[in-house]
């Protein structure tokens, strides 16, 4: 018993942080990426207003057309997303190559966060865009704001704004994309455990899903009398 009494113990473990990137400003590139996903709204914005009569002439004449409405949505949806995940990927790229931020642990599945985050961007402003008959320019500055916004509160202008907003109001970091976003590509840069890292990605396409459905029920059936 005197003998275990006098061993020394140690409870804690040392880990090595050098093969993580632990610089703090990193994390605004972070913010940037994911400001870069939700401005891939103004792109699902024009999905909605194209395929409703009254607020486009596109519209117009694809609601006169045989093709079923939610086939053409979907397509342009799909078109659209993949059009900005590449758009997003040379931004991404140009940040790794060109200004030598390292954001390149775990490559497959950053390269996944920022294609998730280009849905979820996409998907939320076809859903802006499919409520009321707001006008272009209405709808256009719901999302600019409303996207810096999120922004905002993920850290984008300062720094430590995701830690104030967590010790207030943890919720809105649970549902924000930009927050989403933004900790994804957090989690996979310092941390070995990807738990929280998944539970981003899988809360950004639960949100993505949302978006989608919502749009969907408010442009199907719609019918003008006059357009």
């Amino acid at each position: 018993m005197l003998q275990s009494l006098s061993e020394q113990v140690t409870y804690t473990k040392e880990v090595s942080l050098n093969k993580h990137n632990t610089d703090t400003y990193t994390q605004y590139f972070y913010n940037l990426i994911a400001m870069a996903c939700l401005f891939t709204s103004l792109s699902g914005l024009y999905v909605s207003l194209n395929n409703q009569g009254n607020l486009s002439a596109i519209g117009a004449r694809r609601n006169v057309s045989p093709v079923h409405k939610m086939k053409v949505i979907i397509a342009e949806l799909f078109s659209n997303v993949i059009f900005q995940f590449i758009c997003n990927l040379v931004s991404f790229a140009f940040i790794v190559l060109v200004l030598k931020i390292d954001l390149t642990y775990h490559l497959p599945l950053a390269i996944l966060t920022v294609f998730v985050g280009c849905l979820t961007g996409t998907t939320m402003g076809f859903f802006v865009g499919s409520i009321g008959a707001f006008s272009e320019g209405t709808k256009q500055g719901i999302l600019v704001s409303g996207s810096l916004l999120l922004c905002f509160l993920s850290g984008l202008m300062v720094g430590n704004m995701w830690i104030i907003v967590e010790n207030t109001c943890p919720v809105i970091n649970r549902i924000s994309p930009a927050a989403l976003i933004s900790r994804a590509f957090y989690t996979l840069g310092i941390q070995d455990n990807l738990n929280q890292y998944y539970q981003c990605i899988l809360t950004l396409v639960g949100i993505s899903a949302l978006f989608c459905l919502g749009g969907f029920l408010l442009t199907r059936r719609k019918r003008y009398a006059s357009i």
